[in-house]
């Protein structure tokens, strides 16, 4: 992209705040009725995941019974989930190819919709429609939500625009929109190596004495994949999981490494209570008010940390991304911590995430924006001090201000 790409992508986001809200949030309710013709009320959902169960929560809201469940997995085959059968994709395609719309229920879908089509399904869909079409019961989900809040905060979309410190980020802010306005595949940009996550080699270097703080730990996956980026020298690890399951997970792996590690089990927010949580030992285990399951302590990332000055902050809790940096006030104020924060969990936190870090850190550090996966999701703000800037993005920087002179 050129060094003019800002002010053309500028315009192109100008062009895309001034479309007709009702309009576009008509033509996502009728995307499914389009693709499915007069198959779109007898439905296979290909994935029985979180994306797959929510799918079958919402549809049996609305009156509609999917008549299975087809997965990859073959110790599914022949149970069922909550009633409803779980078939092979093969067999799945023989009984209903011809009548069925297959609904891909995978975060990730692109292979399993060629799998279906190869399979002979004459109807195979995203999720992403299906959702919209019944969007009274099956959204929000993540972030996608009726986009009346993209057009709503027109303001603060095109000042988290300003915010973003390169082409690559304003390309694919851009491109997020463009797709929450179309649930068009086709309009986003080629996504990031997923083994990327979190540690992009131009946005960031990993430290041997790096005191990192995951926010989210889950099971240690991410610990497994920070180890491999420091050669397994660092300086400190502290990770935080609310989830009982996942963190019984969590320090059984974590004992096994060595150095100086710590777990707390904790949610996170913008101040401390007791707080009701969903636990379901999965990474999608969130806080919720009126559904939690279990009550779990909440603290703040000053409280936690006090005393400490983490070099590295990842934070991936769903949904709780935004509460959480507010309670990080006075380690975001000193803007020298790696920030890798998720913006996928709610719509709004496509532009919010930006603006809370560079509020909270009055402006000292330099935002960049990437997706790992497909269509919206694994969507990453990470926030770069400027004295851990590498060179690449510090080239491109040197180079924009020649063209401007």
């Amino acid at each position: 992209m050129s060094l003019t790409g800002k002010d053309h992508l500028k315009q192109e986001l100008r062009a895309l705040l001034a479309q007709n809200s009702c309009a576009i949030t008509e033509a996502l309710k009728s995307q499914y009725d389009r693709f499915t013709g007069g198959r779109g009320g007898n439905i296979v959902l290909c994935g029985a995941g979180v994306a797959g169960k929510a799918a079958l929560r919402g549809l049996r809201m609305a009156g509609v019974e999917p008549r299975a469940f087809a997965d990859n997995n073959a110790a599914r085959w022949g149970q069922t989930i909550e009633g409803v059968p779980v078939i092979s994709p093969a067999d799945a395609a023989r009984e209903f190819g011809e009548t069925a719309a297959f609904v891909v229920t995978i975060y990730n879908g692109s292979t399993v919709r060629k799998q279906m089509r190869d399979l002979g399904c004459r109807t195979v869909v995203p999720f992403a429609p299906l959702f919209f079409k019944y969007s009274d019961v099956l959204l929000p989900h993540l972030n996608l939500d009726l986009p009346s809040p993209i057009f709503r905060n027109a303001g603060r979309v095109e000042k988290a625009f300003d915010l973003w410190a390169d082409d690559e980020s304003r390309a694919e802010y851009l491109a997020q929109l463009k797709y929450f306005t179309s649930l068009d595949p086709a309009v986003t940009i080629d996504k990031r190596p997923v083994e990327q996550t979190y540690f992009p080699p131009e946005l960031i270097k990993v430290g041997e004495d790096e005191i990192f703080v995951d926010c989210g730990a889950y099971d240690g996956d991410t610990l497994r994949d920070f180890l491999k980026r420091c050669d397994g020298r660092f300086g400190r690890f502290i990770g935080i999981e609310p989830d009982p399951d996942s963190y019984s997970r969590l320090t059984e792996f974590a004992a096994s490494v060595s150095g100086d590690v710590e777990t707390c089990q904790f949610a996170l927010g913008s101040e401390t209570g007791v707080v009701q949580f969903e636990a379901s030992g999965t990474l999608g285990s969130r806080l919720g008010t009126a559904t939690g399951t279990i009550s779990v302590r909440r603290e703040t990332l000053d409280g936690i940390l006090y005393g400490i000055a983490p070099t590295f902050i990842k934070i991936d809790i769903e949904g709780a991304e935004i509460e959480a940096l507010y309670g990080a006030r006075r380690v975001i104020d000193r803007a020298s911590a790696v920030l890798a924060v998720c913006l996928y969990h709610r719509l709004e936190d496509l532009w919010n995430v930006a603006i809370a870090i560079d509020e909270l850190s009055n402006g000292r550090y330099r935002l960049h924006l990437r997706r790992h996966a497909e269509d919206s999701w694994e969507t990453i703000c990470y926030a770069i001090p400027p004295e851990r800037t590498g060179p690449e993005v510090k080239r491109e920087e040197v180079e924009r201000d020649h063209a401007m002179l």
